[in-house]
């Protein structure tokens, strides 16, 4: 029933296509997402992203506009492939005047108010979605690196305290036997003068 609410203008047959095109899109995008966050490419990045954009795009003609959501799926993939910010600036600058330009599309007919408050709504989600997509993966790595630098940091401690031990016995021998030969010749008194 939810999903007939989401997608309300398609029949029964449309709405069965999309739970298996949905697992389809998350088992091609969550791999990507999965090794990115841990730092590395992906295997099959190329491949994976020519069937998730084919599992986008092909059945828009099927699964109308609401479809055209999960396109937010594949422009994750590609911002978070970027290494320079800049381009992934880029990239979701043009994704975004797309989207737009096709929404307007779909509303041109509608009066003003309703095109600008359309145009504000769906690049406001498709940004907050894709916005949480990448903020996870990033999050997951940040917390991975944090997890390092702890483990580095304790095993440097640890480090630093071998030594610290290490240094307290040998000053501790090296004192133990300057002390004990000290005490010794205390013991025997003095020298006798002239011998």
């Amino acid at each position: 029933m939810l999903a007939g609410s989401a997608f309300p203008e398609l029949d029964w047959s449309g709405l069965l296509l999309t739970v298996p095109l949905g697992v389809l899109l998350l088992a091609l995008q969550l791999p990507v997402s999965f090794a990115l966050a841990r730092g590395e490419r992906p295997d099959h990045l190329w491949w994976r992203l020519l069937a998730l954009a084919a599992t986008v795009y092909v059945p828009l003609p099927w699964l109308a506009s609401s479809w055209w959501n999960t396109e937010v799926f594949l422009v994750a993939s590609f911002v978070l492939m970027q290494r320079r910010a800049r381009v992934a600036v880029a990239i979701v600058a043009v994704w975004l005047l797309v989207r737009e330009a096709v929404v307007l599309e779909f509303v041109s007919e509608a009066p003003a108010a309703q095109i600008v408050l359309e145009l504000v709504y769906i690049g406001g989600w498709s940004l907050s979605w894709l916005g949480a997509l990448v903020g996870s993966v990033l999050v997951v790595r940040t917390l991975d690196e944090l997890h390092a630098s702890r483990s580095r940091l304790r095993l440097a401690r640890v480090a630093v305290e071998r030594e610290r031990v290490r240094l307290s016995r040998d000053l501790h021998d090296l004192l133990g036997q300057s002390l004990s030969a000290v005490s010794l010749k205390g013991h025997l008194g003095p020298a006798p003068v002239g011998q």
